[in-house]
């Protein structure tokens, strides 16, 4: 029993911290996998379009709950770090998280908080929180969603 154990052990997924610092997933015999790529897809329900990134807002890569990911093309990702840079050498007072997250709604950035989980099932029960209204979108809502991903 302990080998078939040991056995089924071999086949699992391995969690790890890369040399970057980012949690990866190393599914049997696969590529290994970025968490916060796992969890921006499970949530926007599609999978990363080429030239979309995954930006973790505080910084702390090990962070990958949904109310710390946004999603942005490259182009978008740079322009967003020069404009972080210079506000902490210019400004330092303004650079709060509610100033980074205006940023990056106005560089289009999706910020996976914004996103509504609708279930594919209409049975299922959902709880909704709206926590603000823009012009471009009608209601933000679900922040720090606990999300299983499959392998």
């Amino acid at each position: 029993m302990k080998m078939f154990r040991s056995l089924l052990s071999l086949f699992e997924a391995k969690y790890f911290t890369n040399e970057d610092g980012y949690i990866q997933i190393n599914p049997w015999f696969q590529k290994p996998k970025y968490i916060h790529r796992e969890v921006a897809e499970k949530v926007l329900q599609r999978k990363l379009r080429f030239g979309e990134e995954v930006h973790h807002i505080d910084r702390n890569r090990a962070n990958n709950t949904a109310g710390n990911l946004c999603v942005m093309t490259h182009h978008a990702h740079k322009h967003f770090h020069k404009w972080l840079v210079w506000m902490r050498e210019n400004r330092p007072e303004k650079v709060g998280r509610l100033q980074q997250l205006r940023k990056l709604r106005a560089l289009n950035g999706i910020l996976l908080q914004d996103v509504i989980i609708r279930p594919k099932d209409n049975n299922q029960n959902y709880q909704k929180r709206a926590v603000g209204f823009s012009s471009r979108r009608q209601v933000k809502a679900t922040t720090g969603l606990i999300i299983k991903i499959n392998f």
